[in-house]
């Protein structure tokens, strides 16, 4: 008998587990990351998503970019970026169509909506 309850139980809450809305599914932004200042040499592009807005994250390889395309998906958001990697230095704002670009390397950033 406690073995069908305690089935029963675990089986209820895999199914309540799978209903919850999934982190991270929301894009906020497209970040196309450049080794030069103009924005046109690609490096790469990643993604912003629910769980990143709002808070410091590192750019990839940051010690590359030299530029960011910021494409704006949705929300009223801004873009800001940095020169370190814990969003304390050389905070630039962005808003969405822009190309970040600046004499330092871009090494983190926060979407901020």
């Amino acid at each position: 008998m406690q073995l069908i309850t305690l089935l029963t139980s675990t089986v209820a809450l895999m199914g309540a587990a799978s209903a919850a809305p999934a982190q991270g599914t929301t894009r906020y932004a497209t970040l196309e990351l450049m080794s030069d200042t103009t924005c046109t040499a690609a490096l790469g592009e990643m993604g912003v998503y629910d769980t990143d807005i709002n808070k410091c994250n590192i750019i990839p390889d940051g010690e590359h970019v030299r530029s960011v395309e910021f494409r704006l998906q949705t929300g009223n958001c801004v873009l800001h970026t940095y020169s370190d990697i814990t969003c304390h230095f050389d905070d630039q704002v962005w808003q969405g169509g822009e190309c970040a670009r600046g004499e330092k390397y871009y090494r983190s950033y926060k979407l901020l909506c």
